[in-house]
C-alpha cells in the first residue's frame, strides 16, 4: 500500500512540474480586422438621470444656466 501511495505521489508530483513549467509565447500579428461586431443598446452619461414632474405643463421660460448650482430658488 506504501508503494501505490508513493508512486501516485510522484506521478501527481510531476504532472505538476510539467503543467507549471509550460508557457504558451504569444507574439502579436499585424492583420486586416475580418469581423465586425454588431449590437443593439443604450449609451448613457454615467451622472445621467431621469426627472419627473409632479404636474404637467409647459416651461415658458428658464431662470437658471447650465450646471448652475441652485437652492430655494424659481427654477422656473
Amino acid at each position: 500500500m506504501n508503494c501505490k501511495v508513493t508512486t501516485v505521489n510522484i506521478m501527481g508530483f510531476l504532472v505538476l512540474i510539467w503543467c507549471i513549467s509550460k508557457e504558451e509565447i504569444v507574439l502579436p500579428e499585424v492583420k486586416n480586422i475580418s469581423e465586425s461586431v454588431h449590437a443593439s443598446g443604450f449609451i448613457k452619461s454615467m451622472y445621467q438621470h431621469e426627472v419627473f414632474s409632479k404636474s404637467s405643463g409647459i416651461i415658458e421660460e428658464v431662470y437658471v444656466t447650465e450646471e448652475r448650482h441652485v437652492i430655494n430658488e424659481p427654477y422656473f
